[in-house]
This record gives C-alpha cells, sequence and structure tokens, in this order.
C-alpha cells in the first residue's frame, strides 16, 4: 500500500465532519443553557436585565464547562523536569519537523505516546502543548523507536492536527460517554435526553469521523519519513501490538501467579513483565502478526492496523530487536535510574490496593480446590482462572457439557471465554440468566463489558438497557424495612475460611478498625429470593480525600473481596463508619448479639466521645 494509492480526506469532508462536531458540542450546550436561561431570567427580575444578562452568560460558560466529561485522566501523572535530556531530544526533533515547541513531558502508565494541548474553557486560545510518554516504552523500546514515536506526535502538531484534529478526537472522547450510558428511573429529564440522542447521534459521529482519524495517523507517520524513521516507527508500533497480543494472551496469567502468591507486588515486578514480554517475543511474532489482522475493531478505533500504516510507509515489518539498552538509559541518560524509580513508587502507590485484593481474591479460589480436591467443577474453574490455556478452557467446557442445567458453570465458562475474547462466551452468560434470572446482573455486566470494546452500538445499547432492566428488578429486593432487619433479625455468617481470608485481609488495612459481615433473605418476590450480606466497617477520616484512599475506594474494595467469597446472584450492601460519626446503636446491639459476624474486632471504643460532623 503507497502513500499515493491512500484516499484523501477532502476539504469538503473536513468541513462536514466540523459541522459534525459543531452539532453535537452545540446539542450538549444547548441543555447548559436551560438552567443558565432560568437563573438569568430571575436574576433579571431581581436585580435588573443587565445585571441579569451578565449573570447567565457567566453561568453559561461555567456550567458548559461543568458537565464536558474529560477524556484526559492526568491524576497519575509524573513530569520530567524542563531542563532533563528528554526535553532537548524533543526540542530538536521540533525543530526538524517545523513543529511548535512541547512546553511538557509527562509519564504515564500505559505502553503508549500522546500530544496534546491544555484543557480550557477557551480551548482554541491555548497554547500549552503537552507530550504524554508511557513509561513501559522507555522501558521496552530502543532509542530510535521512541524518537520515531516523538516525531510521529509532533507531526499531528506540523500538520496542522492540532486544532481541528484534536478537537474532533475530545469530541469522539467526551460525548462518547453517554453513548455508553443506560437510562434509568433516576435521570432527570436533561440528563434522559442526553442518553437518548447520544445513543442515535453519537454512533454516527464516530464512525464519521474515524476516516478523519485514520488519516491524521498516516499524516503523522509520513512525518518519519523524512527523518529516516520510518522503520523505527513500525518497530515501536509493532512493539505495542507485542505487548498488547502477549498480555492478551499468556502474561496476564503470570501477573496472576504472581498475584495468587504475594500479598504485594514485589519491588521489581515490572522488570518482571519486561523481562516475560523480552523473552516470548521472538516465537510470538507471527501469532501476533495473525492477531492484529484478526482482531476486532473497537468502537473507539481511531488508528490504522499496524499492517496498513507499514504499507502506507512502504516499509516491512519486521521482528524487532529487543537487546541492548533501553531508551530511557539512552535519552535520559544519568537521569534514568531515578526517573524510573520515582515512576515505580507511583506505580506501587497506585496499584498496591487492587493487588492486595486481588491476591485475597485468588488465594480464596485456590483454597476452596485445597478443601474440596475431589470437585471436578471447581478444579477445572481454578486452571482457568489461573492457567488460562485453551487446554484448560476445553475442560471446563467439557465439564459443562457435563452439567448443562448449572447456571454457575455456564457464568465462569462464559467469562473465560470472553476473557480470551471467544466470542461463544457470550452464549453461555445468556444460558446462564435463562437457568437463573438472578444471575443476570452478574452476567448482563460482563456482556456489557464485551460489548463496549466492539463496534456495535446498537449491541451496546440493548445490553445496557438489559443490565439497567436487571437492575432495577434486584432493587425491588431492597425492601423499605432492610435496614431494620438488620438492625433487629439474626444475622447468618460468613463460612469460616471466608472468614479467615476475609479477617486477614482487612485486617492489615491501618485505615479500617473494626468490620462486621453479616446476612439475611431477602422477602421472596415472585417466586424468588435473594441472601443480602452486608459489610459494616469503620475508617479512619484522616487521608479519604487522596487518590486511591477515598471513602467510596475503600468501599468498592471490600464489595469486590466480598462478591469473592459470594455466588454470583447474591448481593452485597456496603456500610461506612467514619471514626467521627456514631454506628446505629440498634445494629450495634444487634451485631454483639451475634459474634460470629464479627470479622476484625475494633481497637478503640465505639459509639464513646464521639463527636458527628457534617461536610466541613
Amino acid at each position: 500500500m503507497n502513500r499515493h494509492l491512500l484516499p484523501k480526506f477532502s476539504r469538503y469532508q473536513k468541513t462536514k465532519l466540523a459541522l459534525l462536531a459543531v452539532f453535537v458540542e452545540v446539542f450538549f450546550l444547548v441543555f447548559a443553557f436551560i438552567p443558565a436561561a432560568f437563573l438569568a431570567l430571575l436574576s433579571a427580575a431581581v436585580y435588573g436585565p443587565k445585571l441579569g444578562l451578565l449573570i447567565g452568560v457567566l453561568l453559561f460558560i461555567g456550567v458548559a464547562w461543568f458537565i464536558q466529561p474529560d477524556p484526559v485522566d492526568d491524576r497519575h501523572e509524573m513530569e520530567l523536569p524542563s531542563n532533563s535530556d528528554m526535553h532537548k531530544v524533543v526540542d530538536a526533533l521540533a525543530r526538524q519537523l517545523k513543529a511548535p515547541k512541547i512546553h511538557r513531558i509527562v509519564l504515564d502508565d500505559s505502553f503508549n505516546a500522546a500530544a496534546h494541548t491544555s484543557s480550557s474553557p477557551f480551548y482554541f486560545w491555548v497554547v500549552r502543548r503537552k507530550l504524554v510518554l508511557g513509561a513501559p516504552l522507555l522501558q521496552l523500546l530502543k532509542a530510535d523507536e521512541v524518537k520515531a514515536v516523538i516525531a510521529h506526535e509532533l507531526g499531528h502538531f506540523s500538520a496542522g492536527h492540532d486544532r481541528l484534529g484534536q478537537w474532533i478526537y475530545r469530541v469522539q472522547y467526551k460525548w462518547g460517554v453517554f453513548s455508553l450510558m443506560s437510562r434509568t428511573d433516576s435521570d432527570n429529564f436533561v440528563e434522559s435526553v442526553q442518553k437518548l440522542m447520544s445513543h442515535r447521534l453519537v454512533p454516527f459521529f464516530l464512525r464519521q469521523s474515524s476516516a478523519w482519524s485514520h488519516q491524521c495517523e498516516y499524516e503523522a507517520d509520513a512525518s518519519t519519513q523524512s527523518m529516516e524513521l520510518s522503520q523505527s516507527l513500525i518497530n515501536a508500533l509493532a512493539k505495542m501490538e507485542m505487548h498488547a497480543y502477549l498480555w492478551q494472551n499468556q502474561i496476564r496469567y503470570e501477573y496472576v501467579q504472581w498475584q495468587l502468591r504475594d500479598e504485594l507486588p514485589s519491588q521489581n515486578v515490572l522488570e518482571q513483565m519486561a523481562q516475560a514480554i523480552e523473552s516470548q517475543a521472538q516465537t510470538s511474532f507471527d501469532s501476533m502478526l495473525a492477531y492484529t489482522l484478526s482482531r476486532p475493531r473497537r468502537l473507539y478505533d481511531t488508528h490504522p492496523r499496524l499492517h496498513e500504516r507499514a504499507g502506507a510507509l512502504s516499509v516491512d515489518i519486521q521482528m524487532p530487536d529487543w537487546t541492548g539498552p533501553c531508551a530511557g538509559e539512552t535519552l535520559l541518560n544519568s537521569d534514568w535510574k531515578e526517573v524510573f524509580g520515582a515512576y515505580k513508587k507511583r506505580w506501587f502507590a497506585k496499584h498496591r490496593d487492587a493487588w492486595r485484593f486481588a491476591h485475597f481474591r485468588l488465594r480464596w479460589l485456590e483454597e476452596q480446590v485445597k478443601l474440596r480436591p475431589n470437585e471436578r467443577e471447581l478444579r477445572a474453574i481454578a486452571d482457568a482462572t489461573f492457567i488460562g490455556s485453551s487446554k484448560s478452557l476445553e475442560v471446563l467446557r467439557n465439564v459443562v457439557q457435563e452439567s448443562p442445567g448449572n447456571s454457575y458453570l455456564h457464568y465462569e465458562l462464559g467469562c473465560r471465554l470472553l476473557d480470551a475474547e471467544d466470542d461463544t462466551g457470550l452464549h453461555h452468560l445468556q444460558e446462564s440468566i435463562k437457568l437463573n434470572k438472578k444471575m443476570a446482573v452478574a452476567c448482563l455486566r460482563r456482556i456489557c463489558e464485551h460489548h463496549t470494546q466492539r463496534d456495535s452500538i446498537t449491541h451496546i445499547s440493548r445490553s445496557l438497557d438489559r443490565l439497567a432492566a436487571a437492575h432495577r428488578w434486584v432493587e425491588s429486593f431492597y425492601e423499605d424495612n432492610l435496614w431494620s432487619r438488620f438492625c433487629s433479625e439474626p444475622l447468618g455468617t460468613l463460612p469460616e475460611e471466608a472468614k479467615l481470608l476475609f479477617a486477614d485481609a482487612v485486617g492489615r488495612d491501618s485505615r479500617i478498625d473494626g468490620c462486621w459481615v453479616g446476612s439475611l433473605s431477602t422477602s421472596e418476590l415472585k417466586g424468588y429470593q435473594f441472601k443480602i450480606h452486608l459489610i459494616v466497617f469503620r475508617l479512619d477520616s484522616a487521608g479519604i480525600h487522596e487518590p486511591g484512599k477515598s471513602e467510596e475506594h475503600v468501599r468498592a474494595q471490600l464489595a469486590s473481596l466480598l462478591k469473592a467469597v459470594c455466588k454470583p446472584d447474591e448481593l452485597v450492601h456496603v456500610k461506612s463508619v467514619l471514626w467521627t460519626e456514631p454506628l446505629n446503636p440498634h445494629l450495634l446491639r444487634n451485631l454483639d448479639q451475634h459474634p460470629g459476624v464479627c470479622v476484625v474486632q475494633p481497637q478503640l471504643p465505639v459509639n464513646q466521645d464521639i463527636l458527628r460532623i457534617g461536610v466541613l
């Protein structure tokens, strides 16, 4: 495929796409105008028309900016010093390509790179530009490969993509969020109309803008030709594809084994992942290329495939070199050790809790197998989870065929097949729902996760609507008197092995002082009845506003842990109490009457010398 054979995106097409993007933006901004206009009229009646108009304009700008979802998550970025050697490399490349100056260079967790202007209410007047490099790129790529990637990103600026192209790119991601949301009874009028129109309008815009995005990528790739870095760019892209392929098919199962073995990640886990990729790349190269050709299109597919980009540059896809010093060592010189050390520290802080809870969930499954070694179904589920090979999946498939009426086995097989990107997993999840309606939420949630990674908004909308309906059905079992029942009725306890595991996971968290887990059955509704589990824990309020330490973060982790030791058709409810907040005395009395529900004993007195404070 030669450059001159590629379809050009005409001025007419660019204009049409820009107008479509404007229409998408204006559609959502209209809903920012509704509350602003109401308050402006109210202000005009009180303060006069001039002040009312001024208030209305300011409110419109503020609300319009507030309601826009931000596609850039920079919470875990690490900025390189402005005098770093990497800045010198980027500045030199920018001069060669006649690209504008990059003001900030940051590292993140992705195995990717990006360049964009800063987000602002006055976007078209912003001149601050940022280059984002994934630290794994500097760890696994060579210096020329990273230079080629940077040249590609700078090429977006030199080709003029930083205005129209990046704006359209942002519109794709910002408003695509609404197309992944289902309408619920709790939506107000504005939210309901936004979601409804998103399902009709945004997918059409995404399809139209895909061709423009691909054209931008080809033009940015061409910037590497004048610098004789085209082969290095394709080598870098091949490594990115290899990273994704090996993670999907092999490395993530090694990662699972590491999580099972250690409660916390080892200090060299990032080096372990790099070594695992390098050691398997040679033998996996051909299968990786076949995988890239067969991989289905994604909803947010903005880049051409590897072979298309190589063809456009008239470059062969070769097995890239994985030996020798990495780009970080070459481009950052003596600073690399310090930079990578700081990155690792941030990585551990970000992933530590998730790793730890994954460890306990996996250990729970392993211990269940040890307790029931002769249970073939459990062994098959464990092997499919820990190993994930085609052989282990085939064993689990045979177990399901032998027990076609077991909804749990269909659920487990469906999840494992979708993990392996096998669409037949959808059939087994749907079969699980047919066999046991109480499995609907768990199955449909997994189906939604699968569809949102595919380029079919019809399937996404349908699965989201079904999931929302399943949630509404399940919520009907949360009776109005459920809380009072937990405060007065006998509470069931976790199995002893689950309780010990739970205590081990929670008891080592210094933020938690006291944890109770009790359960009871809901009332029967149309022949169905759920078991619902309640977690109550006391949380230190210090530091809960820090990333990864919020109350909602801990609640989600505990709920995830409890779901690991519960069946998929059982419900979980989490109640957190800050140290400055008294525990419901009726609930506390009932918990004391059933001591088996106490998972972790509180170290400090409960409901003594407590002053309840509101939002500060």
